[in-house]
């Protein structure tokens, strides 16, 4: 069945702007730079000083014309909107009804030759009393707007009353805002909403900044919302209006198979503009209103002054077959070069002494706990809970935050599918937050986490990537503030240190990798580690126990939902083994991570891989660098290929690292709001593709990395990288 879209063209969010007052000035700059853009914007009209110089208190715009009515239905010729702002900009209540809303609604009409259906609350909020709305209700207006610096939303319970946001340059109590050309931009974006603008007059100079913004602060925040390209629909009030009004009539009958009545009944008669936009259902569909085929559509527009009959048909797309993703030495089968490959992975001596011993031992070894207690020695944590591998190990941990379905848990955009992968099927929502855009830097930031906290917010897993350290305490602070779990994903900085620390003993718990193409490379397996008793026990349970309880007299009891995710014994050996060495392998990785990076800075247009001062060791699980725009003819994909044919093995860009577009199922589970992105479990709707984290989206379009980066490396061969490196650049060089 189609499905009637929030907004028009299924646009992700709505920006409208007004303007009180409708002072012809407005002409100087603001329609200028609205037109310019394609922004139409909204004008509030005192109408009882219709082509009057301003007269009102001690308005700070006295002294300024309002518009005249030719000047008025000129704007409406531009697609602007008009709406009444009262007669006299005075008291509004049951009293003065009949002069600020009736007679000034019949004047403004009859001035503009079209129908009013918006009111603007003059003054304050208390012209938005209950005896005002009532009189709108009554005298056939849709919309009452006020200020109170909030978003409104698809669906209402009462769709006439609007909230307004400051566009300030200053805005007073009790907002107090400063202007930000984001303002409520990404809220709106996430929660699908629709942000409407107040203020007067911006000229050159804010004529008070407690009443308006420049001009130039106004060209910003118009640049803000029209850089969101089509995911912002930039829309006149009544428009916006009436395609609320109209989703909340609108019915969807099923007549037949794949034939549907679109219909509104009981839509107010002031609604003028009745067209719907219907999402149809995915996959290639043929699709027919009234009987006229729109070819190719996977959105419908459909006018319902009259009820629409839209018929479907479905094609059967042909079947993709693409190879399934590998893994370990399968992934890197086949890898030639100059430098080294990390298999086969050296071995550490006591390896098959302790595989011997759970053979020996007729699997009764206890390999697995003293794993546990190695680990715990190591980092100085007080737990470890050993796990088949690392996607487990955040399964595990997922299931031991003890957070309900539609919980929100705030991660890395760039990482792997491991690092949400325990997340989503708990029933929570990844929120991918951006990363913080300094050069060579994979990760997040306290800045750009906290940007994507909200109500829902529970956690914040923090990954690592390629062994860049995250800048923790800032982090930990933000953490401690909103009192959120923090977790890191150290899976590819495995033993590597902030400020002194391990990576994995920074936060409330974190999680390791010991698969084979890893740092410290075992057959597989991963762990959880923490100091908080809590949290241990309920992984234990969850993660090893199945979630079950032994009660007398009856047996295991299963308290909560389960995993049986327990490391293997000769998993357990080999890593434990593995351990031994990995002293050894960090200072290797370390020595010649420096070394390359180093080089790497030297080759104009390209970016290495960070090297923060607050890291040492440096444990990078891999290398990589990024291209400056336009320094190169070529684009990333191009170079990675040329250098791994010069002998880089696995050179290559790294695109499905970006998890927001590299997740088609979770978007298409958010666009259809199936659990728990369903309305019963959240409250918010939630968007995944590239064009919500474009710092990263950035990052990885431009990321050349190669995998096979280990241990092995000499410094002949770091120098070599480098030059392969360094003659792929020159060939290529803008």
């Amino acid at each position: 069945m189609p499905v009637i879209a929030e907004w028009y063209q299924d646009r992700r969010w709505v920006y409208s702007i007004t303007f009180d007052e409708a002072l012809a000035d407005l002409h100087r700059c603001a329609v200028p730079i609205l037109q310019a853009a394609g922004v139409p914007g909204h004008v509030e009209v005192v109408v009882g000083q219709i082509g009057q110089v301003r007269a009102v208190g001690d308005s700070s715009f006295n002294g300024m014309r309002h518009m005249h009515a030719g000047e008025l239905r000129a704007l409406r010729a531009l697609g602007w909107g008009v709406g009444n702002h009262s007669w006299s900009h005075g008291v509004v209540d049951a009293a003065s009804a009949t002069r600020e809303l009736e007679h000034a609604k019949t004047v403004l009409e009859q001035a503009l030759g079209e129908a009013v259906t918006v009111y603007c609350a003059p003054n304050d909020n208390s012209n938005m009393n209950a005896e005002a709305l009532a009189a709108c209700r009554r005298l056939g207006y849709l919309a009452a707007m006020g200020i109170t610096d909030a978003l409104n939303l698809p669906a209402s319970d009462d769709l006439l009353p609007l909230n307004r946001t400051f566009l300030h340059t200053r805005g007073y109590g009790p907002f107090f805002s400063e202007f930000d050309p984001w303002r409520n931009l990404r809220h709106a974006r996430e929660r699908r909403g629709w942000v409407i603008d107040y203020c007067h007059c911006p000229l050159e100079r804010a004529i008070h900044p407690n009443k308006d913004c420049s001009a130039e602060e106004l060209r910003r925040r118009i640049g803000a919302v029209t850089g969101e390209g089509a995911a912002v629909w930039p829309a006149r009030i009544e428009d916006v209006v009436d395609y609320r009004y109209t989703r909340a009539a609108a019915v969807i009958a099923a007549t037949g198979p794949d034939e549907y009545t679109v219909q509104a009944p009981g839509l107010p008669a002031a609604v003028q503009r009745r067209v719907l936009t219907l999402r149809l259902p995915a996959g290639r569909v043929r699709a027919w209103v009234n009987g006229v085929e729109t070819p190719g559509a996977t959105l419908l527009d459909v006018d319902l002054r009259q009820p629409a009959v839209v018929r479907l048909e479905r094609r059967q797309a042909p079947v993709e077959v693409h190879p399934p993703a590998q893994f370990g030495a399968a992934a890197q089968a086949g890898q030639r070069g100059k430098l080294p490959l990390p298999y086969p992975r050296p071995m550490a001596p006591n390896t098959m002494k302790f595989l011997a011993e759970v053979v020996d031992s007729g699997l009764a070894s206890d390999v697995v706990e003293r794993f546990e207690r190695t680990m715990t020695a190591l980092l100085g944590v007080k737990h470890c809970i050993a796990t088949p591998g690392c996607t487990n190990a955040m399964a595990v941990l997922a299931l031991a935050l003890g957070l309900e379905p539609g919980d929100e848990v705030v991660t890395s955009p760039i990482s792997d599918y491991g690092s949400v992968m325990g997340l989503i099927n708990a029933g929570l929502i990844p929120v991918f937050a951006d990363i913080g855009g300094e050069p060579g830097d994979p990760n997040v930031t306290a800045e750009s986490l906290a940007a994507c906290l909200g109500p829902r917010t529970r956690a914040i897993v923090c990954v690592h990537m390629t062994g860049v350290i995250c800048d923790m305490d800032p982090i930990r602070a933000l953490a401690r503030r909103h009192g959120l779990t923090l977790v890191e994903d150290v899976c590819q900085a495995t033993f590597g240190k902030y400020k002194g620390r391990f990576a994995g003993t920074l936060a409330d718990g974190a999680v390791f990798s010991f698969d084979s193409e890893k740092t410290i490379g075992s057959d597989i397996g991963g762990c959880l580690v923490t100091d908080d008793d809590r949290l241990a026990q309920a992984a234990r349970l969850a993660g090893h126990a199945r979630g079950a309880e032994l009660r007398e007299g009856f047996g295991r009891m299963h308290v909560t939902p389960g995993l049986a995710l327990r490391m293997p014994q000769c998993t357990a050996a080999m890593t434990l083994a593995q351990l031994e060495a990995a002293p050894a392998h960090i200072a290797a990785r370390d020595r010649a991570a420096r070394r390359i990076l180093r080089g790497l800075a030297g080759i104009p247009g390209i970016v290495p891989l960070r090297t923060p001062e607050t890291t040492d060791p440096l444990s990078y699980w891999m290398l990589g660098f990024n291209l400056e725009l336009g320094a190169f003819r070529c684009t990333a994909d191009e170079f990675g290929r040329q250098l791994d044919a010069a002998g880089v093995p696995g050179a290559s860009t790294a695109r499905y690292y970006l998890l927001p577009a590299a997740l088609p199922f979770l978007r298409e589970r958010a666009e259809r709001r199936l659990w728990p992105y369903d309305a019963a479990t959240t409250d918010r709707v939630h968007r995944y593709d590239a064009e919500t984290v474009p710092r990263a989206a950035r990052f990885i379009g431009s990321f050349v990395r190669w995998f096979t980066f280990c241990e092995k490396y000499t410094d002949a061969d770091c120098d070599l990288a480098v030059e392969l490196v360094r003659a792929v650049a020159e060939r290529n060089r803008a």
